[in-house]
C-alpha cells in the first residue's frame, strides 16, 4: 500500500507532509502531526506529574496523621522516662559535681585539705 503524501492533523487541522506526523510501531502514523503530539506529551507529562505529586501529598499527610496518633504517647513515654533517668543520674552523681578531688584521690575531702564550698 502506497502511503499518502499528505495528512491532516486532528488538533491543529493543518494539512502537512506525510513525514511531519510521528510513526506507529505498529506501522503508518498517528492522527497529530509531531509538533502537536509534542505539545499533547508535554501537556498530559504535567497532569501526571501534578496527580502524581497531590496523590504522595496526600499518602504523606495521611501517613503522618497514622503515625502522629499512635507515636505520640510512646516517644512522650520514652521521652519522660530518659528524663527521669538523666535526673536520677544526676542525683546519684551529684557528688561527682560537688566535691571531684574526693573522688579522683579516694580519699574525703575534710581529710585531705582545704574545703571547696
Amino acid at each position: 500500500m502506497k502511503e499518502p503524501e499528505t495528512q491532516v492533523c486532528r488538533d491543529c487541522g493543518e494539512t502537512k507532509p506525510y513525514e511531519a506526523f510521528v510513526k506507529r510501531s505498529k506501522g503508518g502514523r498517528l492522527t497529530r502531526c509531531k509538533e502537536c503530539q509534542n505539545a499533547y506529551a508535554r501537556q498530559r507529562r504535567a497532569e501526571r506529574k501534578a496527580n502524581a505529586l497531590e496523590a504522595l501529598r496526600l499518602e504523606r499527610k495521611s501517613k503522618m496523621e497514622r503515625l502522629t496518633a499512635e507515636a505520640v504517647p510512646r516517644l512522650q513515654a520514652e521521652r519522660r522516662t530518659y528524663l527521669e533517668g538523666v535526673e536520677a543520674h544526676y542525683q546519684r552523681h551529684e557528688t561527682y559535681r560537688v566535691f571531684p578531688a574526693e573522688f579522683l584521690h579516694g580519699v574525703p575531702m575534710e581529710a585531705s585539705g582545704p574545703s571547696y564550698e
